[in-house]
């Protein structure tokens, strides 16, 4: 992995799954930290909900390997949350992590 194209700064979060008083579950998100990412715009597009159509945005990202990062994390770039759709190690060799991430606009 070339240093270089990780040009980006993200905060990665992982959901927390509790309950409330009422035993209704609930998600909160806990950071784990900076890291820097190669983001790149892998395309779009429209998914129907309701009585609009709601549009996405997909990346590739990728990042340096971290054993506490998987599909159910998310990114906060920006304004954007992008959440994992994909998230693994390519080779298995440890040193990075690549997946796919959705945006929802």
């Amino acid at each position: 992995m070339r240093a270089g194209r990780l040009r980006q700064q993200v905060e990665i979060e992982r959901p927390l799954r509790t309950a409330d008083t009422y035993g209704q579950p609930v998600v909160t998100w806990v950071s784990l930290g900076m890291a820097w990412a190669g983001i790149t715009l892998a395309g779009g597009g429209e998914v129907p909900g309701g009585p609009r159509a709601q549009g996405t945005e997909r990346y590739a990202v990728e990042l340096r390997w971290r054993a506490d990062v998987d599909a159910s994390c998310r990114l906060l770039w920006g304004a954007k949350v992008l959440q994992f759709a994909t998230c693994a190690d390519p080779d298995g060799k440890r040193r990075q992590l690549k997946g796919d991430a959705e945006v929802k606009v």
